[in-house]
């Protein structure tokens, strides 16, 4: 084909690709374009598996969280625990002072 048939095709949108095909969208688009449409598929797998792990680690915390509230709920009730014993004992023994002396 001589150089002004391959101006017509330009100008009128139509594409002959490596085969010599006739196309109405440019090869090089078309190829680019489904890469992309791809590589837009893969992110978005890696994207919701980004999620996931995302999800499985606050859950985690979460759970981490309730244990170490319920832990620390149960240090405060055993805290108290020993105070009040140990405010009775000493009550006891200023009482047993007072009756002493």
């Amino acid at each position: 084909m001589d150089r002004q048939g391959d101006d017509d095709f330009a100008n009128r949108k139509v594409f002959i690709d490596d085969l010599n095909h006739i196309r109405l969208v440019n090869p090089a688009l078309l190829e680019s374009s489904s890469s992309l449409v791809k590589e837009g598929k893969q992110f978005i797998g890696q994207f919701d598996n980004f999620i996931k792990t995302v999800r499985d680690v606050r859950e985690a915390m979460e759970k981490i969280g309730r244990i170490t509230d319920g832990e620390r709920l149960r240090l405060l009730t055993l805290q108290n625990q020993l105070d009040k014993s140990g405010n009775s004992t000493s009550s006891e023994e200023t009482q047993q002072l007072q009756v002493n002396s």
